[in-house]
């Protein structure tokens, strides 16, 4: 890796500490302060609507005044996220849609600035090991730190100092970016060549569809899975204590993953996984209980080792492929993340409209069975794709 890579990584540890204030323990905060799932409900889709715009003006910031700075703008509207939450305390609940617009837009900035910034510092030669190495450096910090934040958490019996130490984390990063070179050059923001390519491009529609289904399985584990974590564990300590096991399986599966796979056979491994997850899940949804639940996030793990470096490597290369597509990276970019977030708000949206009440709701368990098989769905899409299929050629 050279020293751009380096910062980088760098930049994206620090980040995961702030996000991870901003995204799992905002989640734990609403629901201990209010165990009210239709207001939890009703914030996630505010924060996923706010992601699709913030992908789309991503967008437009980044032909306008680069990449650069719509990352800043993102880390500036974090800030102010983890702000509000230390001013209004336990009176956010009553600006839940205050606090997901800024949150939303955040991390839709963020996700758009993240997968132009990683796809221009990287080449097709060493963009998966870039991603292997953030998977496994990601994964040792949170091994790390959740459960000292619990913990932390725990003891003070407030969220609200933790929030504070993310606020300055976040300004911190304003300036870290500052030092990193991500080859930034402004031009006009224009959908009028997407349509003409897209519609030749079959590579294209997989890219949309696989966005599509991927935003849908992540919807539902996004809004709903620490918080039942947290309620069939009892306590924060004890949530902090498991996500940690979960995350030091995530690196024990990942490193053996990486050492067998390849690009050509990848796909076989996470097809396998997307069967048994979807065999767990019928059994987790059949027995709501903690034994079940464990098993059903140990699979989880496997699946999400399984794809994780594969999905994103597999979308930027498609960017990458073709020249003319390449040259309209922020616009297919911004499109991807209002797709996504389409995709995330659909099992909200359902959730919602049965009126669920509380976290062993059949209609909710009805959602989980009807995520199951998605994985699938997205590794059928990625196995029918012109790269995939070139990478098992070459390797035959």
């Amino acid at each position: 890796m050279d020293k751009n890579q380096r910062k980088f990584l760098l930049f994206l540890v620090l980040y995961n500490l702030g996000n991870t204030a901003s995204i799992t323990f905002t989640n734990l905060f609403l629901w201990q302060s209010t165990s009210n799932i239709s207001l939890l409900l009703f914030y996630n889709a505010t924060v996923f609507f706010s992601m699709a715009m913030g992908g789309c003006i991503a967008g437009f910031l980044a032909k306008w005044r680069g990449t650069r700075f719509t990352y800043q703008t993102s880390m500036a509207l974090y800030a102010c996220q983890l702000l509000l939450l230390v001013i209004l305390g336990n009176r956010t609940q009553h600006l839940v849609v205050i606090v997901g617009i800024i949150s939303g837009l955040a991390i839709g900035v963020q996700s758009f600035a993240f997968n132009v910034t990683m796809q221009k510092l990287t080449t097709q030669t060493n963009r998966e090991q870039f991603l292997g190495i953030k998977t496994s450096l990601l994964n040792v910090v949170s091994l790390i730190s959740v459960p000292l934040i619990a913990f932390f958490i725990q003891r003070f019996n407030s969220y609200l100092p933790f929030f504070s130490i993310a606020f300055v984390i976040f300004l911190c990063l304003i300036y870290v970016l500052r030092t990193l070179d991500v080859h930034d050059h402004t031009d006009v923001f224009t959908f009028e060549n997407l349509g003409t390519l897209i519609y030749p491009n079959e590579d294209l529609k997989r890219f949309f569809k696989a966005k599509l289904l991927y935003g849908m399985q992540d919807g539902l584990f996004w809004t709903v899975l620490g918080v039942i974590t947290l309620n069939f564990l009892g306590s924060l300590s004890h949530w902090g204590i498991f996500s940690g096991g979960l995350t030091l399986l995530t690196i024990v599966t990942a490193y053996i993953y990486g050492k067998k796979i390849t690009l050509a056979n990848s796909n076989y491994t996470a097809v396998g996984a997307s069967i048994l997850f979807a065999m767990t899940t019928i059994v987790f949804a059949a027995n709501w209980n903690l034994f079940a639940f464990i098993a059903y996030q140990v699979v989880l793990v496997l699946l999400l080792v399984s794809m994780s470096v594969d999905f994103d490597s597999f979308l930027s290369d498609i960017l990458d492929h073709d020249p003319k597509i390449a040259q309209l990276r922020n616009e297919y970019n911004a499109i991807g993340e209002v797709v996504t977030n389409a995709g995330r708000l659909i099992p909200v949206i359902v959730l919602l409209s049965l009126h669920v009440s509380v976290l062993d709701d059949i209609p909710l368990r009805i959602v989980f069975l009807a995520v199951a098989p998605l994985p699938l769905f997205i590794m059928k899409i990625m196995s029918e794709t012109t790269l995939l299929q070139l990478a098992r050629l070459e390797e035959s």
